[in-house]
């Protein structure tokens, strides 16, 4: 399990390293917006670290998530054996349908607790 004192330093590279890129006479923007999201994703984990949580909660709360998630996609309409739409119009239903479900924000939280466990 990760510790507090880790992801202070993997923040503070970050910021570092934000701070290098913009320094340069074109900096790079993609470079700098991952960072910037790794930054957020690194600050989110801390705060979870800081209320202190039982690795065998984080452990629980993995396979709800999972399961959660599944039985969400499980739910899905097969949006592309429809008659009158075409494929990219099923994909495109299938994204609409998993945002309304959470489903982003469910894989964030799942994504995060493995950062945290691993």
């Amino acid at each position: 399990m990760k510790s507090l004192k880790d992801i202070k330093l993997e923040i503070s590279d970050q910021e570092e390293a934000i701070a290098e890129e913009r320094s340069y006479a074109a900096p790079s923007k993609p470079k700098i917006s991952r960072a910037k999201k790794r930054l957020q994703f690194l600050k989110t984990v801390y705060m979870y670290i800081e209320s202190g949580p039982d690795p065998d909660f984080l452990r629980k709360e993995i396979k709800r998530l999972d399961y959660r998630i599944k039985a969400i996609i499980d739910l899905c309409p097969d949006f592309s054996e429809l008659s009158n739409v075409n494929l990219k119009k099923a994909k495109e239903m299938k994204v609409k349908y998993e945002k309304d479900n959470d489903i982003p924000r469910l894989k964030e939280q799942a994504r995060t607790i493995r950062y945290i466990l691993n």
